[in-house]
């Protein structure tokens, strides 16, 4: 992975999801904010997703080609069996701290970073 500016790259090595989990256990919650990349990483962790039960909560509020990630991603876990919450947490930022807040549609521009929550039950 490499991200910065040109005169100030760092390359990291990355695992998936699944190699992740393979290497230091399932976890039973996760939290991800891939920046964007939401969308591609959670497809193809399907089979994964799937065969586990790992609680998430995933920050949609990125835009790839003008659009907004959140309906994809939502798509991703209904597909394979997950309940997608209709509420959504508003973070605030100076604390770090998931606060009740209002949806997107309501707030212009939204402040801090809005998540949705995904479960599976076993």
């Amino acid at each position: 992975m490499t991200r910065g500016s040109a005169s100030d790259r760092v390359t990291l090595p990355t695992l998936t999801f699944a190699d992740a989990c393979e290497r230091y256990g399932i976890p039973r919650f996760a939290k991800i904010d891939l920046e964007g990349a939401e969308v591609s990483r959670l497809a193809a962790a399907r089979p994964f997703l799937k065969k586990h039960h790992v609680h998430f909560a995933v920050d949609t509020n990125h835009y790839i080609n003008g659009c907004i990630t959140a309906p994809a991603v939502e798509d991703i876990f209904r597909s394979v069996g997950y309940q997608v919450s209709s509420r959504e947490e508003r973070l605030h930022d100076d604390l770090g701290i998931a606060l009740p807040g209002n949806s997107p549609e309501k707030t212009s521009p939204p402040a801090g970073r809005l998540l949705r929550w995904f479960s599976r039950g076993r």
